[in-house]
């Protein structure tokens, strides 16, 4: 697929319009290996997760690190999608909704993740390529 993505992680939330058309937040420029972004959505949105790159220049994985989940979880987003210049996946965060509060934390270990049917609708490549450009 080789699509081009900066050497730096970037991400913003996934956001869902009234219409069901997707957008995202304010995009975050981050360094080889972390990105902090605004956790809003445009106004009259919903946020449905969030998205990241994992540049090769920080190990490119298309997996979510334990800290990507810890941090999906406190937030409560539902949904975690990650960007590399091979591939994109979407995850689903379990135990989270986007209509719940985010779970408690129990101790170090991060809540497991897999791969959800409401990930899979934001799945497309070219969406995602178009929501950070």
């Amino acid at each position: 697929m080789s699509n081009k993505i900066p050497p730096v992680e970037f991400g913003a939330m996934l956001c869902k319009l009234p219409d069901g058309r997707l957008t995202r937040g304010a995009l975050g420029v981050g360094n080889a290996t972390s990105v902090q972004f605004p956790e809003t959505c445009p106004p009259g949105s919903k946020v449905i997760g969030s998205f990241h790159s994992h540049p090769k220049s920080g190990g490119g994985s298309p997996l979510p690190s334990a800290q990507d989940m810890r941090e999906a979880a406190r937030v409560g987003m539902p949904n975690l999608c990650i960007i590399t210049s091979e591939k994109s996946s979407c995850y689903g965060v379990r135990g989270v909704n986007a209509a719940q509060s985010p779970p408690a934390q129990r101790g170090p270990r991060p809540p497991r993740v897999r791969l959800s049917p409401s990930a899979r609708a934001v799945q497309n490549v070219r969406l995602l390529q178009g929501l950070y450009r």
